[in-house]
């Protein structure tokens, strides 16, 4: 048995020492399974990704719903769906999960140039392996929701950032940069929300660490400013188009409020749109604050302390506990949802494709198999943020510290708005990779020091033995 377990460790080190040394041949390989998962188990995502896709393709329906008045966040991806129509009109889904491919693997292969040039190579070799195994070879590029391409345009914006900060000194390229920062914040915003968190976080960091950096807070200013001028100018054009298209039926009148999210956010699950009240569903603008705050306080009068630390409980619970990032509690995909496109009917409605996708989609037979997996590795995830918790040393530009601000800031926000589903951790996976790698780097050097010190002891042992026997 113990030789058994010593060639299945020699393996494993081997394997990893391979992935680590020929990166680009991995990501190669990977891009080449990810084609096959989507070949034999490619599909329509229920739920918004569906509504979305019946907008962006069909003109009567998008004149009939209701869906970009209640969710105008929705409208930039919407544009994006509709340009992917226009130029490949037949094969939509297939195509965004293309898309979908490239902006995982596009934001591995940029962050992972980031930890390696702001941080220590081996953080940077553990981060590629931690993100590689826990997100890139999962089928989440098959959900043509925002989810990839928010992080794709998340890890532009950080790049963004860390040119800024490296170029600081140089005054074309500072304002340029900051403009360009101004640009994918908006962008990112408009996809995701909660992504401005990571800007407030590195605001924070910087105007608490102003003595210990370069960064004076007139400059701080000067890029905010910059920033924040791109950031509202390009707000303003999306919602200017918004309101001008007529591609969509809109009515600014009907649009949801953050005080919906905080109700929303109290429902069992934290994101149980059939516990709101019809009445709030069908409110407008002028109607709704009045009648969601008449719903909260409902709610809160109906909680004891024993059932709302329960509530945040399961809510907190499900935000963080599924490693597959909401696969499974969602049902993203099912035999009825599977592409019916007439060149790939013969793959994907085989028998062999059938059986890959009793491992692929949520409740069939196998699936199981690719849920333990993927949960064993959350866990060693989470496990190496722990150890991070505990031997936590200073970072370069203290980016440890505005990773962590930017988790707690993004953990708060799920927790108060609308929560309840890992998937939505997906636009914060950045820093959750890198802490955990730092923290994995940093029992590994723990270790390291350890074995240097016992070997030191037994040199010093025998050196001791060595001279007495010579003396002797």
């Amino acid at each position: 048995h113990s030789s058994t377990l010593l060639e299945c460790l020699h393996i494993i080190i081997d394997s990893i020492q391979f992935i680590v040394g020929h990166k680009i041949w991995v990501i190669g390989i990977v891009t080449a399974f990810q084609l096959f998962i989507l070949l034999t188990s490619g599909g329509l995502a229920r739920a918004d990704t569906t509504i979305l896709y019946q907008i962006a393709t069909d003109p009567n329906y998008a004149q009939e719903t209701m869906y970009i008045s209640n969710y105008p966040n929705n409208f930039l991806f919407l544009v994006y769906l509709k340009i992917i129509f226009r130029i490949w009109p037949e094969n939509l889904v297939f195509n965004l999960s293309l898309l979908n491919i490239f902006f995982i693997n596009a934001s591995l292969l940029l962050s992972y140039r980031l930890v390696k040039e702001f941080l220590k190579e081996r953080i940077a070799n553990i981060y590629f392996l931690i993100y590689l195994f826990l997100f890139t070879l999962q089928p989440q590029f098959l959900y043509t929701y925002t989810d990839a391409i928010t992080l794709f345009f998340t890890v532009v914006m950080c790049t963004v950032l860390s040119f800024l900060l490296s170029k600081w000194e140089n005054k074309r390229l500072f304002i340029l940069t900051s403009l360009l920062l101004g640009l994918t914040i908006s962008i990112c915003y408009n996809l995701r929300p909660p992504t401005v968190i990571y800007i407030i976080a590195l605001f924070v960091v910087l105007v608490a660490t102003k003595r210990s950096h370069r960064f004076s807070i007139k400059k701080i200013g000067v890029a905010t400013l910059l920033a924040f001028s791109v950031f509202y100018v390009s707000n303003a054009t999306i919602n200017t188009l918004l309101e001008k298209q007529d591609f969509v039926y809109y009515n600014d009148n009907y649009s949801r409020n953050l005080l919906y999210y905080v109700d929303l956010g109290l429902t069992t699950a934290g994101n149980s749109h059939s516990e709101i009240p019809e009445e709030i569903i069908e409110a407008s603008e002028d109607q709704l604050n009045e009648l969601v705050v008449e719903d909260i306080t409902k709610r809160f009068e109906s909680f004891t302390l024993t059932s709302f630390v329960g509530h945040l409980f399961n809510k907190y619970y499900w935000i963080t506990g599924e490693g597959m990032f909401g696969w499974n509690l969602e049902v993203v995909l099912s035999e009825e949802s599977v592409l019916q496109m007439p060149w790939i009917q013969g793959i994907i409605n085989s028998e062999f494709a059938r059986g890959v996708r009793s491992y692929i989609y949520a409740r069939r037979e196998h699936f199981n198999l690719q849920g333990m997996i993927f949960q064993f590795i959350w866990v060693l995830t989470i496990f190496g943020i722990l150890i991070y918790s505990f031997l936590f040393r200073p970072s370069r530009f203290n980016i440890a510290l505005w990773l962590q601000i930017t988790l707690f800031g993004g953990f708060l926000f799920l927790m108060i708005f609308e929560g309840g589903r890992t998937r939505y951790l997906i636009q914060f996976l950045p820093p959750i990779v890198l802490l955990s790698s730092v923290g994995w780097e940093q029992l590994l050097t723990f270790v390291d020091q350890v074995k240097t010190k016992n070997q030191k002891i037994l040199s010093n042992n025998h050196t001791q033995e060595g001279y007495k026997n010579w003396k002797s």
